[in-house]
C-alpha cells in the first residue's frame, strides 16, 4: 500500500473516532472500538495521539458489573479555541468559543458603512487580536478563524465573491487575515454558518433534515441535507430571499433583478407597506413597537410580509421536505405578527398535505448565537482533520 493510501485510511479512520467519541461520548475504549470496527490496538493509537492534540480527555470511569472499570473518554472542549466573525454592513462582531461553542469571550466593533477593502481586514485583524488577547494567558491553541458574511461566497478559496448588502467584490478575505494571524480562516455566508451552528450546538441536534430561515434587512435559507450542509455547485443553493414570486406588480430587490421575495418580506417591505398604508414612513423598530400596541397599520404591514413569506416557505417544503423549520434573524422580533399568515400560505401551497408534517420553531436571535454559528466551521475543520 502506498503512503499516501495510508495516511488517507488513517486520517480517516481518526476522523470516525472523533466523530464517535463527539456524538456517543462519554465512551470506552472498548466501546470505542465496537462501534468504529476497529481493532483496539488501533483505536488506541489514535486516541493517545488525540489526547496528545488536546482534542479529547480522560472523564472518569465506567460502571463495572466485575473487573476493572473502563476509563471513559469524551471530547475535551477546553483543549482549543475557534475565533467567530460576523460581518454586518456597519459592525463586526466576534467571540471567542471552546469546542462545545460555549462562548469564553465576546467583542463588537462598529464601523463606517462605507469602509474600503483595507479598512476592512484592518478592523477585521483588530477584532481577532482584541478576542485572541483573552487567551494569552491561559495558552490555549486557536484552531481557527472563521467568518460568517451575507453575499456569494467561494467556501473553499476563501473569497468574498459578491455582497450586495456590503457593496463589496471579489475579496480573498480568507487569505489577507492567514497571513496577518497565520491562523487558518474559514469563510462562509452567515445564512450557512448561522445553519451549521444550529445543527452542531442548537435546536437542530436531533434533526438530519431541516431548513435554517433568516429574517430581517435580507432573507435567507440554510439547508442541511443527510446532516451536512448543502452548498450546491457554485457555493450559492438556496438563495431564498432571491426566488422569484412570479406576481403581477414587479418590485425591485436591491439585487437588481425584480420580483424577488426580498422586495416583498423583508424589513424594507414592511416599511413600505406601512408607508402606502398611512404616509409616513418610520422604521422596522418603530413599526414593530406599533405592532405591540396593536396599532391596525402595522399588524397589516406584518401580515402582507406573511403570506408572501409563507408562499416562499411553501416552495422550499415542496422542495426539500424537511422534518422541521427553523426561523431566526433580526426578524425574529416580529414573526409572531408574520406568523398566521405564514401558517395560512404554507396550509393553503404545500401539496400532499406537507404543511401538517412540518413544526415551524422560531430560534432567538442574538449576535453571539450566530458567531458561534461562524465558530462552528473551525469546530467542524477540527473534529474533520481540515486543520
Amino acid at each position: 500500500m502506498k503512503k499516501g493510501d495510508q495516511d488517507l485510511i488513517k486520517n480517516m479512520n481518526t476522523i470516525s473516532v472523533l466523530e464517535k467519541v463527539r456524538t456517543e461520548g462519554p465512551i470506552s475504549r472498548a466501546s470505542l472500538s465496537r462501534v468504529t470496527g476497529l481493532s483496539r490496538s488501533t483505536c488506541s493509537i489514535i486516541v493517545d495521539q488525540l489526547i496528545s492534540e488536546g482534542l479529547i480527555c480522560e472523564t472518569g470511569k465506567d460502571e463495572s458489573s466485575g473487573g476493572r472499570k473502563a476509563i471513559l473518554l469524551t471530547i475535551d472542549n477546553d483543549g482549543g479555541r475557534a475565533i467567530g466573525i460576523k460581518l454586518m454592513q456597519n459592525r463586526i462582531a466576534g467571540a471567542l468559543v471552546d469546542l462545545k461553542g460555549q462562548i469564553i469571550g465576546t467583542i463588537s466593533k462598529e464601523m463606517d458603512s462605507s469602509f474600503t477593502e483595507d479598512e476592512l481586514i484592518n478592523d477585521l485583524h483588530s477584532v481577532i487580536d482584541s478576542l485572541r488577547q483573552i487567551e494569552k494567558k491561559s495558552r490555549k491553541k486557536i484552531f481557527g478563524i472563521g467568518i460568517g458574511i451575507g453575499g456569494k461566497i467561494d467556501f473553499q478559496k476563501g473569497v468574498l465573491i459578491e455582497s450586495s448588502i456590503l457593496n463589496l467584490r471579489n475579496i480573498p478575505i480568507g487569505n489577507l487575515i492567514q497571513d496577518k494571524t497565520g491562523i487558518p480562516v474559514f469563510l462562509e455566508n452567515d445564512v450557512n454558518a448561522f445553519t451549521l451552528g444550529e445543527k452542531y450546538f442548537g435546536e437542530g441536534q436531533d434533526y438530519s433534515n431541516f431548513l435554517c430561515i433568516s429574517l430581517g434587512s435580507g432573507i435567507g435559507a440554510g439547508v442541511i441535507i443527510d446532516e451536512s450542509l448543502y452548498r450546491g455547485s457554485h457555493h450559492m443553493a438556496c438563495e431564498f430571499g432571491h426566488m422569484s414570486l412570479g406576481v403581477d406588480s414587479l418590485r425591485e430587490c436591491r439585487c437588481g433583478k425584480k420580483g424577488c421575495l426580498e422586495a416583498y418580506a423583508s424589513d424594507s417591505a414592511i416599511e413600505l407597506y406601512y408607508k402606502e398604508s398611512t404616509g409616513r414612513n418610520p422604521g422596522i423598530t418603530e413599526i414593530v413597537s406599533l405592532a405591540e400596541k396593536e396599532d391596525h397599520h402595522a399588524l397589516n404591514a406584518f401580515s402582507r410580509a406573511g403570506r408572501y413569506l409563507g408562499f416562499g416557505i411553501s416552495t422550499l417544503v415542496n422542495l426539500f421536505d424537511p422534518e422541521t423549520i427553523m426561523i431566526g434573524g433580526e426578524g425574529i422580533v416580529y414573526y409572531r405578527y408574520m406568523e398566521d399568515q405564514v401558517r395560512k400560505s404554507l396550509l393553503e401551497n404545500t401539496v400532499y398535505g406537507l404543511s401538517d408534517e412540518i413544526n415551524i420553531r422560531p430560534v432567538s436571535y442574538e449576535d453571539n448565537l450566530w458567531v458561534r454559528g461562524v465558530a462552528t466551521l473551525v469546530v467542524k475543520g477540527v473534529l474533520r482533520r481540515e486543520i
